[in-house]
């Protein structure tokens, strides 16, 4: 279910007694890393919660041409990714990705191994109470190498072509 951010402590409090963890992610084109990701967050959750994060933040850290999809569509594909309870678009600003956690009060947060936090994350993290779990395991699929094959593939094609016109 996709909810905004101020419906965040709504959740928590309709779960007291669950297990809620929170992971953020891109989730441009969807592959199966992210799905094992999903996956192993609700292995260790009666809850899974999903920050997709906006568009100017994946514009900012993967390059000038993505995302390939908005925030819109990003959000409403992974929300129906089997293992997300809920989605929420959230800001990547250090401040609003605080209210994050302090609205929902996940018990535990979970980031990939490449994503691994910093040592004042996980010490904000501490003093909530909240635990940081490492995903270590291996991914199948990454968005930008996607988008790296289907250039090369474009390439390839225009090579082909233009070795036919000749």
């Amino acid at each position: 279910m996709i909810i905004k951010t101020a419906e965040l402590q709504d959740v928590r409090a309709a779960f007291q007694s669950e297990n809620i963890a929170l992971r953020f992610g891109c989730y441009d084109l969807l592959h199966a890393g992210h799905q094992t990701g999903i996956d192993y967050t609700a292995s260790h959750a009666d809850i899974v919660v999903l920050g997709v994060l906006p568009d100017a933040y994946v514009k900012r850290v993967k390059g000038p041409d993505r995302p390939i999809n908005p925030a819109e569509a990003r959000i409403e594909a992974i929300d129906q990714a089997p293992g997300v309870d809920f989605s929420v678009l959230v800001q990547s600003s250090t401040l609003a990705l605080a209210g994050v956690f302090l609205r929902l009060r996940p018990d535990m947060y979970v980031e990939d191994q490449e994503h691994a936090s910093s040592r004042a994350k996980r010490a904000f993290m501490a003093t909530l109470g909240i635990e940081y779990v490492v995903d270590r395991q291996s991914r199948l699929g990454s968005s930008s190498q996607m988008i790296a094959n289907l250039g090369l593939a474009e390439a390839v094609a225009r090579s082909a072509l233009t070795y036919v016109h000749h």
